[in-house]
């Protein structure tokens, strides 16, 4: 019985080594001298091993167990050999950019989504690394989407191309329903992506800021980026690639959400890379450079590729042939910084005639221009077929720039250095490439993309030092502009000819105007200075009616500074001399300004009799033939309704209100004039909201909003979305409101519209008290400025009253501050404006729900319920 009971023992130990040998055999490799393990019988061996060893015992299922491990493992490990990880699809040319690579790779496929900034010098290879980077993220997932846009120099983007990309329809831009508004199609087409993946790039985005706005894009773009980067419900992202971060107006958060992918110089052995690439077939003479001479050229020439391209330009242009050895000795001469212009220089005093004869022209328009124009501008000195050969030969090595429109350019950065050397052959080159393009304006532009050749003939013209010209070409878009709202484009231009016209006139003018863009920039110590050169340049040339137009001028800036006694003083001067002179368009404006001093003190009776006394004049005979009184006399009427509707809607009069927005919408009607009509629409929702018609406030506000951003009217905007936190505030939509409020505090300058401050805080004290304490102790200290240079400003105490009531809101400190600055706000309106008391109301008693014991605010409460002034705790 023994020896026949270990036979199936020995069996099955027999049965289980031979499984495990087999396990391990597959694991290790062994059987590879028979043939591969996973084909053929191997497989079946393995499996059958295990499945004996595992039925056989407690030894066979150890053995077993041990074997499945193995098997396990081995089977991983084999597939990981089979399915190796995917190695980046990285363009040879891109040399070292490994760590910028990965986190544009990382933005583009896993997000943040919004705006992606890519920065750099020209030529450092933004471009050539985002296209690797999209080839990589197409190749892993066929379902991305790309759309690219190329910004031209003193261009601008369309936001409905963007909104075209959204939907689908790329390169045709969007067409929106009648009624419709740009950002609410954006918004919805965001929301319509269905979270598809879609990626927007935009090459050369530096094209897009607004002259004489450091960094700034128009409105319409910079709403559309705040939208992409704040809406978190899509995977779409939009690439901006400029040689400088740009930046969101005021307060937004488009260019700061995220820092931004900043390519720097080379490092010395992938720039030493580089040239020897660009050496094809060695015909440079730079694949066998000694040591010092490669360390040389990488130290003058910043590791940049730009200034590479330009080496290799030199050489393969020039004729006859620049021998290495010298370019390398006119190199070392260069300081770094100035090693781009000095390049082209020197390319340019090499080139043969016909060549350097095109570069000089492109370098004069300094804006996209064709073969036919630069072949105009040449006068004769070659033919057009001649032109469009050497363009095609100077794009192809890419020292010209060629755009899909047939156009080219050369960088921005080259122009002044690619220019004639000869002073005289340089003015003569540049005032002909003026006429070219000023035979080439649009004659009636629509938008301002159709003043592109306005400000290129500008630009050319300040180039020429051709002054008193270029002042009749601002003049003339001036006139265009102020109509669309955009007067403050032209701030650079009038800038440069300040003080080079020649002519005491037209510096007294252009100091004018100058003073008031100033003023909207809210400089006003260069308003200042602007209106003072004015003024004394009307009082050399005997021109009295310019002289009183310059002091309404004045008037208005100091107002705009919020000292409203000089202001007074000002428009009472100017008063008495307008009506001496007869200039009522002037008279009329003064006498609007005197109410607006007037409202500000709580004076309504006074306002509205200035006011009224304004109108008047607008029906006189004999206004529409006064000097100008055409369409600045319209617009004043327009401004004076809607403040007049605003007026009485603070005063609790719905009915008059009502009347003036009638009166000025039938006046804008008139005209087509979609600027004031916009106007109309944000007081309309002003008084909705006093009413209580909460939504449709929301919707004429929406669509004021909207449509003020058409127009480029920040105003507009504020007043709107000002509006809109009130209405969902009263609705106790408070994150809504906020959101609101936020929005228009980006077009808010300090010291004004102090509601907007006041909502801000109000509306951030229950998810953040302490970022709400920030908020009240800002209000307080705007409010007090206001109040230290005019102690009659009702509205700076009311919100100085309701800062102090938000700093000691819970908090052992009296309210008597608080209590003393609403008592003098009543006591300057004499009741006259109830509906801003019952705002106020509103406001404190919000507030006084967020305490950590409420009620604390009731003597507040009771000084604007006007119900008597008890003691303050």
């Amino acid at each position: 019985m023994a020896r026949t009971s270990r036979r199936p023992l020995y069996a099955v130990f027999t049965v289980a080594v031979l499984a495990l040998v087999v396990a391990l055999g597959t694991r290790f490799g062994w059987w590879r001298a028979f043939g591969d393990p996973e084909k053929g019988a191997w497989p079946w061996i393995e499996a059958t091993g295990w499945i004996v060893g595992a039925v056989s015992g407690t030894l066979g299922a150890v053995f077993g167990g041990a074997s499945l491990v193995i098997t396990l493992r081995s089977v991983r490990k084999e597939a990981d050999r089979a399915a190796p990880a995917p190695q980046l699809r990285r363009d040879p040319s891109l040399l070292d950019r490994d760590s910028e690579y990965e986190r544009l790779r990382d933005r583009l496929t896993e997000g943040p989504w919004g705006v992606v900034a890519v920065t750099g010098p020209p030529g450092i290879g933004k471009t050539r690394l985002v296209d690797a980077v999209l080839d990589e993220v197409r190749a892993a997932d066929r379902t991305v989407r790309v759309y690219k846009h190329e910004a031209v120099p003193y261009g601008r983007l369309d936001v409905r191309y963007l909104i075209a990309d959204l939907e689908g329809r790329h390169g045709r831009p969007a067409v929106l329903r009648p009624g419709e508004s740009l950002l609410g199609r954006l918004e919805a087409a965001l929301e319509g992506t269905d979270l598809r993946h879609i990626v927007i790039v935009v090459d050369s985005a530096q094209h897009l800021v607004v002259p004489g706005e450091l960094r700034h894009v128009d409105l319409q773009l910079d709403e559309a980026l705040e939208a992409f980067a704040t809406n978190h419900r899509h995977r779409v992202a939009v690439v901006l690639l400029s040689r400088d971060p740009l930046e969101a107006r005021t307060r937004g958060s488009w260019s700061t959400l995220d820092p931004p992918v900043a390519l720097g110089r080379l490092p010395k052995p992938d720039f030493a890379t580089l040239l020897r690439a660009l050496d094809k077939r060695g015909r440079l003479g730079l694949t066998d450079l000694p040591p010092a001479d490669l360390t040389m050229l990488y130290r003058k020439l910043h590791g940049n590729p730009r200034c590479a391209q330009l080496v290799q330009a030199i050489i393969t242009h020039s004729e006859p042939s620049v021998r290495v050895a010298t370019l390398l000795a006119s190199v070392a001469q260069m300081e770094p910084a100035d090693a781009p212009r000095r390049l082209a220089d020197f390319l340019c005093q090499h080139l043969p005639a016909p060549r350097r004869r095109v570069i000089e022209a492109l370098a004069a328009f300094a804006t996209p221009i064709d073969a036919a124009g630069v072949t105009a501008a040449l006068a004769g000195k070659a033919t057009r077929d001649e032109v469009e050969g050497i363009l095609e030969v100077l794009a192809e090595s890419e020292f010209v720039t060629a755009t899909q429109g047939g156009l080219y350019h050369l960088e921005v950065t080259d122009v002044d250095a690619l220019l004639p050397r000869d002073a005289g052959k340089r003015r003569v080159l540049l005032r002909r490439a003026a006429d070219v393009l000023g035979r080439r304006r649009v004659a009636e532009p629509r938008d301002i993309d159709d003043l592109h050749i306005h400000f290129a003939q500008m630009r050319v013209l300040l180039r020429s030092g051709w002054y008193p010209v270029a002042y009749d070409v601002i003049e003339l878009t001036a006139d265009i502009l102020n109509d669309w709202n955009c007067g403050f484009l032209l701030f650079d231009q009038r800038l440069e000819v300040c003080g080079k016209l020649g002519d005491p006139a037209l510096e007294m003018a252009n100091d004018n105007e100058l003073g008031d863009l100033y003023g909207r920039r809210g400089d006003f110590d260069g308003a200042s200075q602007a209106y003072g050169r004015a003024l004394d340049r009307a009082k050399e040339i005997g021109t009295p009616e310019i002289r009183t137009k310059i002091r309404a001028n004045l008037g208005a800036m100091y107002w705009q500074d919020g000292n409203a006694e000089y202001a007074y003083n000002y428009y009472e001067e100017a008063r008495s001399e307008a009506q001496a002179q007869g200039a009522l368009v002037v008279l009329m404006s003064v006498l609007a300004g005197l109410a607006d001093c007037h409202r500000r003190w709580g004076q309504y009776d006074q306002a509205l009799g200035r006011a009224e006394g304004a109108l008047a004049i607008a029906t006189r005979p004999d206004f529409a033939d006064a000097s100008g009184a055409g369409g600045d006399g319209y617009a004043l009427t327009i401004r004076i309704l809607l403040r007049l509707a605003r007026w009485h809607t603070e005063m609790k009069d719905p009915d008059r209100a009502e009347e003036y927005i009638e009166d000025a919408e039938q006046a804008a009607a008139s005209r087509a004039d979609d600027w004031r009509l916009i106007a109309c629409r944000d007081a309309r929702a002003d008084l909705l909201l006093a009413q209580g018609r909460l939504s449709k406030a929301i919707e004429m506000a929406n669509d004021a909003v909207e449509q003020a951003v058409r127009v480029h009217d920040p105003v507009t905007i504020l007043q709107a979305r000002t509006t809109l936190a009130m209405a969902y505030l009263t609705r106790d939509e408070v994150g809504t409101a906020r959101q609101h409020i936020e929005k228009a505090d980006r077009y808010r300058r300090d010291g004004q519209a102090l509601i907007v401050l006041a909502l801000r805080a109000l509306t951030t004290q229950e998810s953040d008290p302490v970022a709400a304490g920030r908020l009240f102790d800002d209000l307080a200290g705007q409010a007090r400025k206001r109040i230290a240079r005019d102690g009659r400003d009702f509205g700076a105490r009311h919100m100085l009253g309701f800062a102090i009531c938000g700093q000691r809101l819970n908090t052992s400190e009296s309210l008597r501050p608080a209590h003393d600055e609403f008592t003098v706000a009543n006591d300057a309106t004499k009741a006259a404006a109830p509906y801003l008391r019952e705002r106020m109301q509103m406001l404190v008693s919000r507030l006084d729900g967020y305490a950590q014991r409420p009620g604390g605010l009731r003597p507040v409460l009771d000084v604007l319920a006007d119900i008597g002034s008890r003691p303050a705790g």
